[in-house]
């Protein structure tokens, strides 16, 4: 959904939150954050906690259990303290001997097993090379290496716990290929010495894909043509098919012993009436793993995700539930496969599940955070110290004293030395992958978009009503004649909804309305310019809610955002930026109105309203910087990247009008993107959320 650009404050104060449990005290420290680590310079908190703190495509225990290991997409390997969750150093850099793959245009993946990294290197078809196995240990020495023939089929995101073109087991142990060609085959071979342990031929019409359990005992081969197949490994001796599956398994995984198979799928397809229907599938099916033979299932209330064995007859199970028009809700749950009953469920802290070697703990991860718990009773051992997805929106308080948070369908409320007041949970708000708008300390409302419970899923603006805890009204924001979803803002009380549309003759027809009764306030319009449709010219809300700007063509119009009556225009320098150049372009407008700022192309202006003339100008460096935040009193600005950083600075505060003394950095560390940015009431203080999850507080006064 297109949003107005604002920086609207959100309240400090949210009713039926969950006091947070008590942070012990820790010795002021400038240097450090609440947990001892060390902070980026200028920075004075972090908000939000490192503890198991990282990207979480892959997740798994060390064989002695003392070390939690994750990887992410790109073959970083991240290691933490299983018990406190620090960040422990690793050297996991891809072996050099790979580099020939990657000059010549091949591919180079890794999974993490318990005590080692396996790094998998697919050959381009014109060369004349096989594809190549290295494993490493966790120290970087090289321990194997090997040559897998034929031309591999590889995904990483299903590497290790779904079926695909190849597969290693959790412990490390064996690796599973399938090999095309003429003849195509399941080969699988030991991780060790490279030897080859199986070799079986394969129907080419089947399609097949592979899996294989975490102790490695078993190997699954899906197929199109019939049930899924088994082979024991080390020895190869093929074990009855699994009765009943079909191509649509997405997963299968085998208790340590073998004693059971546990299957899912994410949905199943049916013809009705010569219709086809896809329907979501709620439960796992339990097999016996002597004969293959269904038993039973188990209803797990929503997708199954993942799924991690902590006994020879527990399974703890991670299910995505939808919960129209909000976020999906995730649960956690434990079976007892002997009689299918389940002994506890537990609100999910992540999709993806993997269990200590003893069973008594497990780890359930989300996209950027990873939680442990007590196997026994599913409750976490701690708190999560905040948030699970990056920090879509952040605002400070009108008295400058508490910093919000808002990512992942959650709301935390922070001192401004990081120390965690408050949450609240508010999936309907669907905070994925939008921004919270609305809410001073007297609004009743926070405000953030959503969708209708209907056929169609419609676009709506919903308030969230603090008092009640629960969503008070919808607004649908979507065009009745086209369906197509308009941008929107909201006003600084929260009741106030504002909406634009194309409308007749190009022109761009801005709604009024009242939150709450759905009633029009007001409706007025301005000419769209040249920008093509249907995407919405640039638009930006005076912080204030008084005045609206609008860029079309060469000129950005300041409106009053009630009546649409023109207060100013501003010509822009010739050349650039121009509002044909797409989305690259930002509109900023300061609190009062008086400035507007316009980024495009790297290129940064920013005019006084009265005047009409530029007050400044800065040209940044390729990549272009994105967006732009204007501080309290007008003065400086924001400007930040929303993909990644440029050299490892990944926002600028700027002053124009003072030449390069005007600028200054503020860097992260490495990899974390800015994702939103506000400046603290005095304008002292920089409030800054980043992609992996956490935020920070900066001295704006520091030198």
């Amino acid at each position: 959904m297109t949003r107005l650009l604002s920086a609207l404050a959100l309240s400090a104060l949210v009713a039926g939150v969950v006091p947070a449990a008590p942070v012990p005290e820790v010795p002021a420290d400038p240097t450090k954050d609440r947990e001892g680590n060390p902070l980026p310079k200028g920075a004075t908190a972090r908000l939000g906690s490192m503890m198991y703190r990282g990207p979480m495509s892959g997740l798994t225990f060390s064989a002695d259990g003392k070390r939690l290991l994750a990887r992410d997409e790109t073959n970083r390997l991240f290691v933490y303290d299983a018990d406190t969750g620090k960040p422990l150093p690793t050297n996991t850099a891809q072996p050099p001997e790979l580099d020939r793959f990657v000059k010549a245009g091949g591919r180079v993946t890794s999974v993490v097993t318990a005590d080692r990294v396996v790094w998998l290197a697919q050959a381009p078809f014109r060369l004349p090379f096989p594809s190549e196995v290295v494993v490493c240990g966790l120290d970087g020495k090289v321990l194997s290496r090997f040559d897998v023939e034929g031309q591999v089929s590889f995904n990483p995101e299903v590497f290790r716990d779904g079926f695909g073109g190849a597969a290693v087991s959790g412990d490390g142990r064996y690796l599973a290929t399938l090999v095309g060609g003429d003849q195509p085959a399941v080969v699988a071979h030991d991780l060790a010495t490279g030897g080859r342990l199986l070799s079986r031929p394969l129907d080419k019409k089947d399609g097949p894909s592979v899996a294989l359990s975490r102790d490695g005992g078993t190997l699954f081969v899906k197929r199109t043509g019939g049930p899924i197949r088994r082979f024991g490994l080390p020895g190869g001796k093929e074990l009855p098919p699994l009765e009943g599956t079909d191509h649509e398994v997405w997963q299968a995984q085998a208790s340590p012993g073998g004693k059971w198979v546990v299957t899912g799928k994410f949905r199943t397809r049916t013809e009705v009436g010569g219709k086809v229907e896809d329907k979501d599938v709620t439960h796992l099916e339990v097999r016996a793993g002597d004969t293959g033979r269904l038993v039973g299932k188990l209803e797990v209330g929503g997708r199954a995700q993942h799924v991690a064995f902590v006994g020879p007859d527990a399974l703890v199970v991670s299910a995505e539930r939808p919960r129209p028009p909000g976020m999906p809700l995730t649960a956690l749950s434990r079976w007892n496969l002997s009689d299918l009953k389940r002994e506890w469920e537990a609100p999910g802290t992540g999709l993806r599940v993997a269990a200590a070697p003893d069973g008594k703990t497990f780890a359930a991860a989300a996209y950027l955070q990873a939680v442990i718990h007590d196997a026994g009773t599913g409750k976490p051992r701690a708190p999560t110290p905040g948030h699970t997805r990056g920090v879509e929106w952040v605002g400070f308080s009108p008295d400058g004293r508490a910093v919000s948070t808002a990512g992942g369908g959650e709301v935390i409320t922070w001192g401004t030395g990081g120390e965690l007041k408050r949450r609240v949970s508010v999936p309907e708000l669907n905070a994925v992958t939008t921004v919270f708008l609305g809410g001073p300390p007297a609004g009743d409302h926070l405000v953030g978009p959503g969708f209708a419970e209907d056929e169609r899923r419609t676009p709506v603006v919903v308030g969230w009503d603090r008092e009640k805890a629960a969503v008070g009204w919808r607004l649908p924001v979507a065009d009745p004649p086209s369906g197509w979803v308009v941008s929107w803002a909201a006003s600084p009380d929260g009741r106030r909804v504002l909406t634009a549309r194309p409308g007749p003759a190009g022109q761009e027809v801005v709604t009024v309305r009242d939150g709450p009764t759905g009633e029009k306030v007001s409706e007025w319009s301005y000419p769209r310019g040249r920008l093509p449709t249907p995407n919405p010219p640039p638009r930006a809300l005076s912080g204030d809610g008084r005045v609206l700007a609008v860029l079309t063509d060469e000129t950005v119009l300041v409106r009053d955002a009630a009546t649409g009556k023109e207060e100013g225009r501003v010509d822009l320098v010739p050349g650039k930026p121009r509002a044909a150049s797409g989305p690259s372009i930002d509109l900023a407008a300061s609190r009062d109105g008086s400035r507007v700022a316009v980024l495009d192309r790297g290129v940064a202006v920013v005019y006084d309203v009265k005047s009409g003339k530029p007050v400044g100008q800065h040209t940044f460096p390729d990549p272009w910087p994105g967006h732009l935040t204007f501080s309290p009193d007008g003065t400086s600005m924001a400007v930040r990247y929303t993909r990644g950083s440029l050299r490892g600075q990944t926002l600028f505060v700027w002053e124009p009008g003072k030449g390069p003394a005007g600028l200054r950095a503020l860097g992260a560390g490495a990899g974390s993107g800015v994702l939103c940015a506000a400046f603290s009431p005095d304008g002292k203080s920089l409030a800054v959320g980043y992609s992996d999850g956490t935020a920070l507080v900066w001295d704006l006064t520091a030198k």
